[in-house]
């Protein structure tokens, strides 16, 4: 018998199986990308990722998914980690997130102005303890990524504070 890591016996028990998950992922990718982008944004693949590689430096979990952008001959993956499968709300707010980066990397929209509300910029720094992770953070999070998200989490009637931080 094959054993699994914890956390991944946990995604199979709420799932059922891995495809279960898979298909569910792949039409909320299919749904977000048709309510968000038009339908227009070229799918990256997606990845279910052992949680050993969500961890940082010193241990402490860092997200539930990631981005990775296309790279020569090898594509963009969105990997999702199975702590945020376990949860269809939190996968889907990630999977969006992770989109949004997918969407900036693959798209060029330099004529168009990228605005969003101060209070976007307000719950940014509310959710820093100190200016340089703030800084850091933005560094990753783009104004044009931040518009974006804002009309994102519109669409998708997520409040844009769980869309930007997924928490």
């Amino acid at each position: 018998m094959m054993e699994f890591e914890p956390d991944f016996e946990a995604l199979l028990e709420k799932w059922g199986s891995e495809e279960a998950v898979s298909s569910f992922l792949q039409h909320q990718l299919e749904r977000i990308n048709n309510d968000c982008f038009n339908g227009r944004l070229a799918l990256p693949q997606l990845q279910i990722k052992p949680m050993w590689l969500s961890r940082g430096l010193f241990g402490e979990r860092r997200s539930g998914a990631d981005y990775e952008p296309a790279n020569g001959d090898k594509p963009a993956v969105i990997g999702l980690f199975p702590v945020i499968l376990l949860d269809e709300r939190s996968a889907r707010i990630a999977l969006a997130h992770e989109m949004i980066h997918h969407w900036e990397m693959t798209t060029e929209d330099k004529c168009h102005e990228w605005s969003y509300p101060e209070r976007v910029d307000k719950i940014i720094q509310q959710r820093f303890s100190n200016a340089n992770k703030e800084h850091l953070w933005r560094a990753r999070h783009s104004a044009r990524f931040i518009a974006k998200a804002h009309n994102v989490a519109n669409s998708l009637s997520i409040p844009i504070r769980e869309l930007l931080f997924r928490r």
